[in-house]
């Protein structure tokens, strides 16, 4: 009884760990890739020189994959030759998450067609500045358009986006160097011509009968002060000879206060007394 009881225990037990396992599959294996690797043809609308099979493909520098090889394709009917790049993606790397997934479409094609309508694009990165070696590089760009050439006749193409160098080319192009010449030119001559106009002559020349005429004013006035400075002199003479006359020598201190210093540099300048040392009048 106690045997029959153990057993129906051990296979229940056996069951519900059957049953976790395999509904923890479906739930952290949902959207994820098998590990089947996918290979895509990628055209780039740059040189790919630097480029070389092996060069490794990173998505946001996590490897994902390789480059398998690179062809050359020549259309002679258009005259247009075609660089193809054959990558293979290493879809166990690789896991799409979310809650709205749709719930029969987990194939490595149906996740990647997903990414890729999520904006995921290819494009050209510098891997080694020194050689000047490439690879690609995968990210997000939800706002760049699903551009294909769709003349591979067997893989499917993954859209590719333009390098960092490839937009700023490409900046520099819609920039249009010419107009923007143009427009500098123009301007230079607008500046030369207002340079050289007959109203900035004629400021030019109404700035300079200006200071002529402040500098008039400034020697009349210097003129006009001249009679004053001579007065002023006249007068210093009168009051030193006054001063003289009624007993008073100038530079000497009034009665009480003293000195021992004797007469000063003025008084002996003007009663011609003989001056000492350095002094004179």
């Amino acid at each position: 009884m106690h045997t029959d009881r153990r057993s129906l225990l051990a296979g229940l037990f056996v069951l519900m760990t059957g049953a976790l396992l395999v509904v923890g599959i479906g739930f952290f294996g949902r959207g994820s890739l098998t590990g089947t690797p996918l290979e895509y043809v990628i055209y780039f609308s740059e040189s790919v020189d630097g480029l070389r099979a092996g060069a490794p493909v990173l998505l946001r520098g996590v490897p994902v994959g390789e480059v398998r090889r690179i062809q050359v394709h020549v259309d002679t009917n258009r005259g247009v030759v075609r660089t193809p790049v054959i990558v293979r993606f290493e879809t166990d790397r690789i896991m799409e998450m979310g809650e709205d997934l749709p719930q029969g479409a987990r194939g490595e094609e149906d996740v990647m067609d997903r990414l890729i309508t999520q904006g995921l694009r290819a494009r050209l990165e510098m891997q080694s500045f020194v050689t000047g070696q490439l690879r690609v590089g995968l990210d997000l760009f939800p706002k760049s358009p699903v551009v294909l050439v769709g003349v591979h006749p067997s893989l499917p193409e993954f859209p590719a986006h333009p390098s960092k160098l490839e937009e700023l080319s490409q900046r520099l192009e819609r920039l249009e160097l010419d107009t923007l010449v143009k427009k500098t030119t123009e301007t230079v001559e607008g500046i030369n011509e207002t340079v050289n106009s007959e109203e900035m002559k004629e400021a030019i020349r109404s700035v300079t009968e200006a200071m002529r005429a402040i500098k008039e004013f400034v020697s009349g006035l210097n003129g006009v002060m001249s009679p004053f400075s001579s007065l002023t002199g006249q007068g210093a003479q009168s009051l030193m000879h006054l001063s003289l006359a009624h007993g008073v020598p100038v530079g000497y201190p009034p009665e009480g206060e003293g000195s021992s210093h004797g007469p000063s540099v003025v008084d002996r300048c003007a009663t011609g007394s003989e001056m000492t040392g350095e002094e004179q009048c």
